[in-house]
Parts: C-alpha cells; structure tokens; sequence
C-alpha cells in the first residue's frame, strides 16, 4: 500500500518541461523566457528589436501566441519551441490618392505591406467604378470595386478589388496603377518571392509552396477566420482575406482568401495568373483565371 501510495504521488507530481526560445532571424533582435518552467506556469516573454528590424510575432511551432514585444505565456505540459519573428520596415509609400501604405523588405525586393486602395491611375485619370454584378460579366476594360460595395467597411485595410484590365498594356508590369517608381510584381516576382521564403517551392504546382502563404498572413482572426491555421507573420507582408469578385459579380470568400494579382497574362487561355493565401492552410497557391475577375493588388518597388 504505501509503495502503491508513492507511485501514484510522483505519478501525479507535476514535471518540469523546456522552453526553448528561437529568434528569427538571428540577427534580428534577442529575446528572454527561455527555460525549464512547469505544466501551466505563464511566462513572461520579451523580444527585443535591433536597428533596422520590427518585431512582428511571437510563434509556438506555427500557432499565433501574440505580437506584443512583451508577452505571457502558458507552458504547456511537454517541450516547446517558441519562434520570436522579426521583419525588415520600407520607408512607406503614398499613391496619388493620398494613401500611405507601409512597406517591407523581403529578401531583395521592397513590397507594399497593405492592399492597394488607389482610385485614379498616376496620371490623374479615374479608375471606372463600376457597382453592378451585370457590369463585370463581360468586362473587358480597368475597373474597380469595394467588397460588397461598402467602402466603408472595406477600404481599409482589406482595400479595393481590381480587374487585371488595370495593368493591360502598360509599358511595365502595372506601373500606372502603382505609385511612381512601384509596379504590380510580375509572374515571376511573386515566385522569387516565394522561393526566398520556401526553396523547396515549385512555381509549376498549384500549390507552389506549403509553408510560404504562412509567412506571409497576418496573424490573429481580426481579418481571417479561424483557424488561419500557420501564421506567423514573420515577413510583415500581413496578407489579409479581401476575397475577390468572381465572372459572375458576385463577391466571395472574404475572410477566408486573399487573392492578389500578377502583372502577367496566360500565353494560351486570355487569363492572368494570381496568388492565393487561406485560412485553412500556410499554402500559397499559383493560378489564372478571367482578367474580368476583381482581385486585390500588392505593388512591388521598381529595381
């Protein structure tokens, strides 16, 4: 009886468990927390930021935990790895409308951190407006429109849907729909993008990488439905689910798809290639479909 008594004692003993902090990247900042802690005691987390980067969130093994610099943790009852992320800030940039939009170093590229919401190219000419589901069936020409037609409720931060007509014909990739010096990416942009983020990416596979979408959605479900499953933000790109007005007119899959166009057309179908983050999954997917469809738009700074 008393061995039985001890056994069941240490049985219910609570254990101690690890910590572990990673910071990334490495030369981004430091943080403190790291350390042997027992099921449910809370932590306190801090990331510290060096020159020349942001903090963007604090990660455990893909799941959101906060984007405070300062931060509570739980620790669970096993080891747990923690991911401190860390991004490059732009200088920002204002389009012709008066909108600023923060801006991001990735790798070697410098990408808007927000949807485009710009109403007039950046020559002063007006974008067409266009509301009704009839007068995007047949589409041919630049338009664009607000989610649900609620500017309101939409502009910021999901900001405007575009028709790919937008960036027909220019002389670069879409550079009259962008602020001067800026440009909708092209193809093969968004897959140098992807690739910095995933190398083992494959831009000939719709899904062209299962890990990179993550690294570039906003975190948290103020924007995404649950469970925006692999989300890190560690880019501080923060994609967000705008959805997307499809051939139809019908407006679709806000909150739970962001869907960005390219400045490239399909060489065979009268299509233009995009890529798509979801909630459900760090996936980000490689495809084209009617230019007549309204999507958002990331611009990419001229190199």
């Amino acid at each position: 009886m008393i061995i039985g008594f001890l056994f069941m004692s240490m049985s219910c003993s609570k254990e101690s468990y690890f910590l572990t902090i990673e910071v990334n990247p490495p030369e981004a900042g430091s943080a403190t927390g790291e350390g042997e802690y027992k099921s449910g005691e809370v932590i306190k987390l801090t990331a510290l930021e060096n020159a020349g980067y942001q903090f963007a969130s604090w990660t455990a093994e893909g799941d959101y935990v906060s984007t405070e610099l300062n931060a509570d943790y739980k620790m669970p009852a096993r080891d747990i790895t923690l991911k401190a992320s860390f991004y490059i800030p732009g200088q920002s940039v204002t389009d012709i409308d008066g909108n600023t939009y923060p801006t991001v170093i990735i790798g070697q590229q410098e990408w808007m951190a927000e949807n485009l919401r710009v109403t007039r190219f950046n020559d002063g000419t007006p974008i067409p407006h266009l509301t009704e589901s009839s007068d995007w069936v047949q589409l041919t020409t630049p338009a664009y429109c607000w989610y649900n037609n609620d500017e309101a409720g939409n502009k910021t931060p999901y900001g405007a849907l575009y028709s790919w007509f937008v960036i027909e014909g220019q002389r670069k990739s879409g550079e009259k729909i962008c602020p001067e010096g800026w440009h909708v990416p092209t193809d093969a942009e968004w897959s140098g993008l992807i690739r910095f983020l995933d190398p083992n990416s494959d831009p000939n596979e719709l899904q062209e990488s299962l890990i990179a979408g993550g690294k570039l959605k906003a975190v948290g479900t103020t924007h995404w439905k649950n469970p925006n499953k692999g989300a890190t933000n560690e880019t501080g790109f923060a994609g967000i689910p705008g959805g997307f007005r499809d051939q139809g007119g019908n407006f679709v899959q806000k909150g739970d798809l962001g869907r960005w166009w390219s400045a490239d057309a399909h060489p065979t179908y009268g299509s233009a290639w995009w890529r798509s983050i979801e909630a459900g999954s760090a996936r980000i997917a490689r495809h084209h479909l009617l230019k007549r469809q309204a999507k958002s738009i990331r611009c990419i700074k001229d190199q």
